[in-house]
């Protein structure tokens, strides 16, 4: 068999391995199509499949902007390849894929992008950044590849992964923002580090059994509570079913939220058309979609220590805050668990 297939074989066990997407890949979020694109450029790229990598790139630029710094990173890992027309068809193929992007954005201000290059421009936290890669990839591994990263490969197939590895690894620690941005980087570390032998081979295979069973652990305690963490993130994937049932007994089809999560958990499992507050907190598609603030209705957000003043702001009278009720059918210590992640006011004209 091919080399390229045996380094996609073993790198396909470092990849499952990982926390990161262990663990993150049961998430709705961007980047899951973003990894299964990447991972379809990188080995078309390996293997001179320039149409495919077109479209890989393409759709990865669609399903997360951080996907722009893929072709690039594959086409400069060989820059004499652009003297076949290999590499501008895949640069033609993933523009013309990724063209309705642009003409929406185009439509619309740019909305999306300059929200992104917003969401880049904050304060770095380059340090929570780097501690963030440690646990989402795990410690052996994570140091084990930035060892891989310090030797510079002379082969092509190695440079694609080195470039495709490097280049978003060191665009997010300087970027310094969430740990998940460059989640794809390990995609082709992965290939990386299947190439190695002796103790580093050994090092690798190491962590991936270490990996396994921390993200075993992580996925049990999601679903079982094992242990009580204070402010565990595990809380933000519970309780939505909860949630909706509980707005949802309210009669009320005038339900808002601070958040898009809280939005589309009651949408989804009641089949209330929440909203969010215009202009309070993160800025979300739920923006561009043009819903009249009503005179009276429900107010629902994660319970906090201060009051919601834009309600007051906004000519608003609220009673609250009052305690989600547990409607849902939930045995009686779960429900009280989860009802306390929220609070809701009851709001009318001034």
């Amino acid at each position: 068999r091919g080399r390229v297939v045996i380094l996609c074989e073993r790198g396909v066990w470092i990849v499952g391995s990982l926390p990161l997407f262990a663990v993150g890949g049961i998430l709705a979020t961007p980047d899951s199509p973003l990894i299964a694109a990447w991972c379809l450029a990188i080995w078309s790229a390996l293997r001179k499949k320039w149409f495919i990598l077109g479209v890989a790139a393409g759709l990865a630029m669609m399903s997360k902007y951080t996907g722009a710094m893929l072709l690039p990173a594959i086409l400069l890992a060989n820059p004499k390849d652009f003297a076949s027309k290999g590499p501008w068809i895949a640069i033609l193929v993933a523009v013309l894929v990724y063209s309705p992007n642009i003409w929406w954005n185009w439509q619309h201000e740019m909305v999306s992008w300059k929200f992104q290059l917003a969401h880049v421009a904050h304060s770095p936290k380059r340090l929570q950044f780097f501690a963030g890669q440690v646990a989402l990839v795990g410690p052996i591994i994570f140091i084990t590849g930035l060892c891989w990263l310090l030797h510079k490969p002379i082969d092509r197939q190695l440079r694609i992964c080195y470039l495709a590895t490097g280049v978003p690894l060191l665009a997010g620690i300087l970027a310094g923002g969430e740990a998940n941005w460059c989640a794809p980087a390990y995609i082709a570390m992965a290939v990386g580090l299947a190439s190695l032998n002796g103790r580093w081979n050994r090092a690798a295979w190491t962590g991936v059994g270490l990996n396994i069973a921390i993200s075993f652990f992580v996925l049990a305690h999601a679903k079982f509570n094992l242990i009580a963490i204070p402010k565990d993130p595990m809380h933000r994937l519970q309780g939505g079913q909860l949630l909706a049932d509980s707005i949802k007994a309210w009669g009320t089809d005038n339900v808002w939220t601070e958040r898009y999560q809280e939005a589309s958990w009651i949408h989804f499992y009641g089949g209330v058309p929440a909203h969010v507050i215009p202009g309070v907190g993160r800025p979300t598609q739920y923006d561009l979609w043009d819903k009249e603030f009503p005179e009276k209705g429900i107010f629902v957000r994660p319970a906090t220590s201060f009051p919601p003043s834009y309600l007051t702001e906004m000519g608003k009278r609220y009673v609250g805050p009052n305690q989600i009720q547990a409607y849902a059918d939930a045995p009686k210590k779960e429900a009280a668990f989860l009802i306390r992640q929220w609070e809701s006011y009851e709001f009318r004209p001034q």
